[in-house]
């Protein structure tokens, strides 16, 4: 986690503003069980016993979601408070942390008949399958 203290010079909805390019993928990691509907993320709300699709949604476009069912809404910051049980504080901070912090740096212009390459995620590591190295004494993490 990113402990760097961050000064607070925009309001939440600001930042929310800002970041709203993430929802799609916030939406991917915190509602996996979702579908794109349009430019809408449809999904069960994982807060209340919901029992179909179609009351709660997040825009992808800006990042504003609503329960219409029980009426609760919000900006980016305010989904994944809400989704997380933080307060809007801790919310940005996961979002920075999780999200802006791994984002990789904007692609150069392509040149005249130049593919471009598409960025893809690194491979995400995990120690349950690990196999030793050396002498057997340590470990390196699997690839999966």
């Amino acid at each position: 986690m990113n402990t760097t203290n961050i000064e607070r010079t925009e309001s939440f909805r600001e930042f929310s503003d800002r970041n709203a390019h993430y929802t799609a993928a916030i939406c991917a990691r915190y509602l996996p069980t979702g579908k794109k509907v349009g430019n809408e993320w449809v999904v069960l709300n994982p807060n209340r016993s919901d029992s179909k699709t179609g009351s709660f949604k997040i825009n992808l476009d800006t990042g504003r979601w609503q329960d219409w069912a029980t009426g609760d809404k919000g900006d980016l910051v305010g989904l994944v408070a809400y989704l997380r049980g933080v307060n809007n504080g801790k919310a940005t901070q996961i979002i920075i942390d999780d999200f802006i912090g791994t984002t990789p740096a904007p692609m150069p212009k392509k040149k005249k008949n130049q593919q471009r390459v598409q960025w893809q995620p690194a491979q995400l590591c995990t120690f349950s399958s690990v196999r030793p190295q050396n002498n057997g004494n340590t470990a390196m993490p699997a690839v999966v």
